[in-house]
C-alpha cells in the first residue's frame, strides 16, 4: 500500500500484509475526515492573528507525542526575540524580463514566524559596477493556523542584466550578498509542482505516475528530495535524463540551539509550502499551467483529445476569472507486484479501483495568476481572480492511495475495470522506454517490501488524533514521528548554512549547499566538517545539517 510521501492525506498500506477491503473503508474514512477537518478550520482561522489559540490541548498517551505536546506548550510561551525576528530565505529567483512584474524582479520565497513583522529592506544590485538600491518589499502568501512558521514572499525591484544581488536593513550597513537564479525561460505547457518525497520508497505508485503523465504529455516533474531508497532514486534519474524530472534538494530551514525551537518542526508538513511556493515562482512566467500535487496523485486529462495541456486550455477557456480551479480527487486501490521482477503495469492500469469517494481537492493553476500555493488551494491571488471548481465531467484526480501488492499473480478482486486511461498505449510507450533505457537494471535495486509503514501510519494516526480533538496549537508535521535504522540503501540530503545578523537585529539565514548523500547500511554516518550540526533522521543513515560561520 502506499506510503506517506505526504503524511498529510496519503494512505499507506502494508507491505507485510494487505489491507482488507473493511480496513481500507475504514481507514478511508478516518484519514478522510481529518483531512477534511483540517481543510474546514483552515479556512475559518485563514484571516485570525498567529497568536490567536481557541481550541484546548489534550495529554496524548504516546510517549513521543507527549513530549512533543509539552514542547508545544514550552514553545507559545516563549517570549524570546529569537522566534519572531529570524528570516529564512531561499535561493533568490531573478526575472530579467518579466510579463507579470513591471520591471526587472528578484522574487525571493522565504519562510518566518507568524508574528514576523516586515522590516524595512533594502535591494542592492550591480550592473557593470553601478549600484542600484530599491525598497523591497514582504508579504504573507501562506496562512497556517496551526504552525508557528509561514511561507512569505520578499520582492526586489532591480535593473536588467544584473551581476551580483544584496540585501540589507539599512543604507549603512554593507549588503549580504546571494546567490540567485534566472527565472525559468523554457516554454513548458504543464509543470507538475510535487511535494517532497519524505522516506520514499513507493517505487510502484512512482513508476505509474511518472508513466501517465508522460504519456499524456506534462513536460515536467519537479521531485524535491529530503529521503528516497536508492533503487527510486536511480529511477528518477533515468526520466531527468529525458527532461521530464527536474531532481532537487527539499527545504530544511537554519537553527541554533540559542533559537526556542526548531523552525523545521513549526513548518507546516515539513516545509512544503515552501517547497510549493519556491516552485511557483521558478516557473511562473515559462510554464502554462502548474499543478501542485502528492506523488500519488494523477491528473486524468478530459474534454480534449489533444492530451494534457489541451484538456486545461478547455477548463480554463470556460472561465476567464479562474486563476486556480481545484479538481476532486478519486480515491483509487491499484494493485501491483511487491517483486519489482514480477511488476506489470497493465495489469496496474487495467484492475485500478476508483471509488465514488471524492477526497479533498488539488489545484493546477495559471501561475501568473495567483501569488501563494497552499496544499489543497492557493492562498493569495492575483487582482481580479479567483478559485474555480472543476466539475468531475471535466477533469479529475485519480488519487492512487491504496496499493494493494500480492506476490506473482493479482489476487481475484484484481479484476479488469473500465477508466479513464489509455492503457494500451501507456504500457506500449512504457515498454519502449523500458528497454531503450535498461531499466531492467535498475527494478533488480528496487525493495521487495516497503519498510517504514507501521511507524508512520502509527505516527500519522496520533497527528490525526490531534486534530480531531480540536487541538489547535500543534503544526501537522512528521518530524516527531519515530523512524527506525535500518540497513537499507538510501538517499538523503545534506545542508549548509550560513547566518547574518543584520544592522536592525533581524537575522537572516540561507542555504549555501546541498548534498546527495549516499548510504549503503544504517551504521554509516556523514561526517560533519564544520560547526553547528544538527542532526535529522532519515532513510537508513542520521541526515546531517552542517553550519557554515556566520557571515
Amino acid at each position: 500500500m502506499i506510503f506517506i510521501d505526504s503524511a498529510r492525506n496519503s494512505v499507506i498500506s502494508s507491505t507485510r500484509r494487505s489491507l482488507s477491503k473493511v480496513q481500507s473503508i475504514h481507514f478511508l474514512l478516518f484519514t478522510s475526515s481529518f483531512t477534511l477537518f483540517y481543510i474546514s478550520v483552515f479556512h475559518f482561522n485563514a484571516a485570525f492573528n498567529s497568536g490567536s489559540n481557541f481550541f484546548s490541548r489534550t495529554p496524548q498517551t504516546d510517549a513521543n507525542f507527549s513530549a512533543f505536546l509539552h514542547s508545544t506548550a514550552i514553545h507559545n510561551l516563549s517570549t524570546s526575540k529569537l522566534r519572531n525576528d529570524h528570516l529564512f530565505i531561499t535561493t533568490p529567483i531573478y526575472y530579467e524580463d518579466p510579463k507579470s512584474f513591471h520591471r526587472p524582479t528578484i522574487a525571493v520565497v522565504a519562510a518566518a514566524d507568524k508574528a514576523f513583522s516586515p522590516r524595512s529592506l533594502l535591494c542592492t544590485a550591480y550592473r557593470n559596477g553601478h549600484k542600484r538600491v530599491t525598497l523591497g518589499s514582504i508579504q504573507k502568501i501562506t496562512f497556517t493556523p496551526y504552525c508557528k512558521w509561514a511561507t512569505y514572499l520578499v520582492l526586489c525591484p532591480v535593473q536588467s542584466k544584473i551581476e551580483t544581488f544584496g540585501i540589507s536593513t539599512t543604507h549603512s550597513e554593507e549588503p549580504l550578498t546571494l546567490n540567485f537564479i534566472r527565472a525559468d525561460s523554457l516554454r513548458r505547457s504543464v509543470v507538475v509542482c510535487m511535494s517532497r518525497m519524505f522516506l520514499y520508497e513507493n517505487w510502484q505508485i512512482l513508476l505509474t505516475t511518472l508513466e501517465i503523465y508522460r504519456y499524456y504529455g506534462v513536460d515536467l516533474l519537479v521531485a524535491y528530495i529530503d529521503s528516497i531508497v536508492a533503487g527510486a532514486y536511480e529511477l528518477l534519474q533515468v526520466y531527468a535524463k529525458e527532461g521530464l524530472v527536474m531532481i532537487e534538494p527539499s527545504v530544511k530551514i537554519y537553527h541554533n540551539e540559542d533559537m526556542a525551537f526548531n523552525p523545521n518542526d513549526e513548518s507546516e508538513w515539513g516545509n512544503q509550502m515552501i517547497v510549493y511556493n519556491h516552485c511557483l515562482y521558478r516557473f511562473r512566467e515559462s510554464a502554462e499551467f502548474v499543478v501542485f500535487a502528492d506523488w500519488d496523485d494523477v491528473l486524468v486529462p478530459r474534454g480534449s483529445d489533444g492530451g494534457m495541456v489541451d484538456s486545461l486550455r478547455t477548463l480554463f477557456d470556460a472561465n476567464s476569472r479562474a486563476g486556480a480551479f481545484q479538481l476532486h480527487r478519486m480515491s483509487t486501490t491499484v494493485f501491483a507486484a511487491a517483486d519489482p521482477k514480477h511488476f506489470d503495469l497493465t495489469t496496474t492500469l487495467t484492475t485500478m479501483h476508483v471509488s465514488e469517494f471524492f477526497g479533498p481537492g488539488k489545484v493546477v493553476a495559471i501561475p501568473s495568476r495567483i501569488k501563494g500555493a497552499w496544499v489543497h488551494k492557493p492562498s493569495v491571488y492575483e487582482y481580479g481572480y479567483q478559485l474555480a471548481y472543476a466539475r468531475t465531467h471535466q477533469s479529475w484526480f485519480y488519487h492512487l492511495r491504496i496499493l494493494s501488492t500480492y506476490k506473482e499473480k493479482p489476487p481475484k478482486d484484481a479484476k479488469i475495470r473500465p477508466n479513464e486511461l489509455n492503457s494500451s498505449e501507456i504500457v506500449k510507450s512504457f515498454n519502449e522506454f523500458y528497454k531503450s533505457k535498461n531499466i531492467d537494471q535498475i527494478f533488480t535495486k528496487l525493495p521487495t517490501s516497503q519498510t517504514y509503514l507501521i511507524e508512520m501510519e502509527k505516527c500519522y494516526k496520533e497527528i490525526a488524533h490531534i486534530f480531531n480533538l480540536n487541538s489547535h496549537g500543534h503544526c501537522p508535521n512528521q518530524a516527531f514521528c519515530p523512524v527506525p535504522q535500518l540497513p537499507i540503501d538510501c538517499i538523503n540530503v545534506s545542508h549548509e548554512f550560513a547566518e547574518r545578523r543584520m544592522a536592525n537585529t533581524m537575522l537572516v539565514s540561507y542555504r549555501t549547499k546541498s548534498e546527495f548523500l549516499f548510504s549503503r547500511t544504517a551504521h554509516e554516518k556523514i561526517v560533519a566538517l564544520s560547526r553547528g550540526i544538527s542532526n535529522w533522521t532519515g532513510l537508513g543513515f542520521t541526515m546531517t545539517l552542517r553550519v557554515l560561520v556566520a557571515v
